[in-house]
């Protein structure tokens, strides 16, 4: 069977459905094999989640690592068809942090995609605030939102102008 190869790129504040998308995708995907990378898998210790600055620093930087390696089936074993990133991704910064996966990943013909849970920020904050997996607050939330960029496409991550 030869399978398109997906590399997604999840956005949405703290408690707009990300993770769950994203699962529901690994359980519906038809190819052979998918996984999800997201900086909060990197912040457990013994099954707590701990949230520090630092920690998270090191979450992102283990995040963009495994994904690279996923891209490249370097040190995995397995030949990924459907890579999701399940981050926040509020900035264009944010993504940019992976644009050498996202060229990396069409070289080796993947469609690459950025998948927004709420691009027009409906949700209220205080139900993202109860919705949201990590205690994130609404003060936090609602700073999130404020630099939330709106209709960032892949081409913005590459530094592509469309005319």
């Amino acid at each position: 069977m030869n399978t398109i190869k997906k590399l997604i790129f999840m956005r949405g504040l703290p408690g707009s459905g990300k993770s769950t998308i994203a699962r529901r995708m690994v359980k519906e995907w038809q190819g052979s094999t998918a996984i999800v990378f997201s900086a909060d898998g990197f912040l457990y210790v013994n099954n707590e989640y701990v949230w520090t600055i630092e920690r998270l620093k090191e979450a992102h930087r283990l995040c963009q690592e495994s994904v690279w390696n996923a891209i490249n089936d370097e040190d995995l074993c397995n030949d990924f068809d459907l890579i999701i990133v399940d981050n926040t991704n509020i900035t264009l910064k944010e993504l940019k942090a992976y644009k050498e996966h996202i060229q990396r990943a069409l070289e080796l013909g993947f469609v690459v995609d950025i998948l927004e849970t709420d691009p027009d920020l409906e949700i209220p904050t205080s139900e993202l605030e109860k919705r949201n997996s990590h205690s994130v607050s609404r003060e936090t939330i609602e700073n999130r939102a404020r630099k939330y960029k709106k209709n960032i496409t892949i081409e913005d991550i590459l530094g592509i102008e469309n005319h």
